[in-house]
C-alpha cells in the first residue's frame, strides 16, 4: 500500500463505526493522568463519530481504489473476518488484485494467495525492507509460475470474534509512531507507559496515557485532527455533522452519530 493509501486508510478507520477508542487492558506503570484523567470539556457526553453513510460497496472506494471496506448496515466498514488467512492478507496490504506482474508496477510482485487469486505484494529489499513496514519476508508463488518470491507480509494475524488481531511479541512490534511502543506480551497488545509515549507520536488526540492506551483529556487535545472537535471519555469525536469536513471515501455522506 502506498503512503497516500495508508493515510487514507488511517482516516477511514478513525471515522468508521466501531473504530478504536479506549480499551480495557492490563495495568501498566502510567503517569498520574493515566489513572486520574482531567474531565473533558464540551458536548456531547456520549462519544459520537463521523460515520460514512453509504448505499453500495462502490461508495466506499478511496481515491478510486478498494481498501477492504464495504457498505454494511448503511456505513463503510471492514467486514467481519472469517479465517486467519483473510486477516493476514489484509494486514499484509495485499489489496490490489492482479493477473500478471505488469499489473503491480515497480517494487511489487503479483503473487498467489489462498484460493488462487492474484494480489500485488511489496518485494523484500526492492524499495525498502519489510521490517520498515512492520512486516516480515515471506516466500510466495508468483501468479505466472516459477520460483517463489520474497514479499513483505504478515504471518501471525488471527481472526478472533469476527475481528482481525495481530498480537505483538516484543516492543519491536509496536511502532512508536502510534504512541504505544511497549508490548504487553501476555495480552499481545501494544501499550503506553507514560504521557510522553503518546505525545511523541505527534498525532492529534494522543496526548495522555490512559490505562495503557493513548487518548485525549480535553477538547484542545483533538485540535488538528480530522473530523473531530471534542474529547469524550478519552477519545476524540464530533459534536455535530458540521465537524465532519474531511472526506475519506469517494461517495459517502458523513454524519455525526453515536459511535
Amino acid at each position: 500500500m502506498n503512503c497516500r493509501g495508508s493515510l487514507a486508510l488511517s482516516l477511514a478507520l478513525a471515522c468508521t463505526p466501531g473504530g478504536s477508542g479506549t480499551e480495557t487492558t492490563a495495568s501498566s506503570s502510567s503517569s498520574t493522568s493515566a489513572t486520574d484523567p482531567a474531565p473533558t470539556t464540551g458536548e456531547p457526553v456520549e462519544l459520537q463519530r463521523c460515520t460514512p453513510t453509504c448505499s453500495v460497496d462502490a461508495d466506499c472506494l478511496i481515491a478510486g481504489q478498494g481498501s477492504g471496506f464495504r457498505c454494511l448496515t448503511g456505513a463503510c466498514q471492514i467486514p467481519p473476518c472469517s479465517d486467519d488467512d483473510a486477516c493476514r492478507v489484509a494486514a499484509s496490504g495485499w489489496q490490489d488484485p492482479c493477473a500478471d506482474q505488469a499489473a503491480c508496477g515497480p517494487g511489487r510482485a503479483c503473487i498467489t494467495i489462498a484460493g488462487g487469486e492474484g494480489r500485488c505484494a511489496a518485494l523484500e529489499g526492492d524499495m525498502f525492507m519489510c521490517t520498515d513496514l512492520g512486516l516480515v519476508a515471506l516466500a510466495r508463488d508468483p501468479i505466472e509460475g516459477g520460483r517463489p518470491l520474497l514479499v513483505c507480509g504478515d504471518d501471525r494475524s488471527t481472526c478472533v470474534d469476527d475481528h482481525c488481531v495481530r498480537p505483538c511479541l516484543a516492543d519491536a512490534d509496536c511502532p512508536p509512531q502510534l504512541g504505544q511502543p511497549h508490548c504487553d506480551v501476555p495480552t499481545g497488545a501494544c501499550r503506553c507507559s507514560a504521557d510522553t509515549d503518546c505525545q511523541m507520536s505527534g498525532q492529534p488526540g494522543l496526548a495522555a496515557c490512559l490505562a495503557g492506551t493513548c487518548g485525549c483529556q480535553v477538547d484542545a487535545d483533538c485540535q488538528g485532527g480530522s473530523n473531530v472537535d471534542t474529547c469524550v471519555a478519552g477519545a476524540c469525536g464530533c459534536t455535530s455533522t458540521a465537524a465532519c469536513t474531511t472526506p475519506v471515501f469517494d461517495h459517502v455522506t458523513q454524519i455525526c452519530q453515536p459511535a
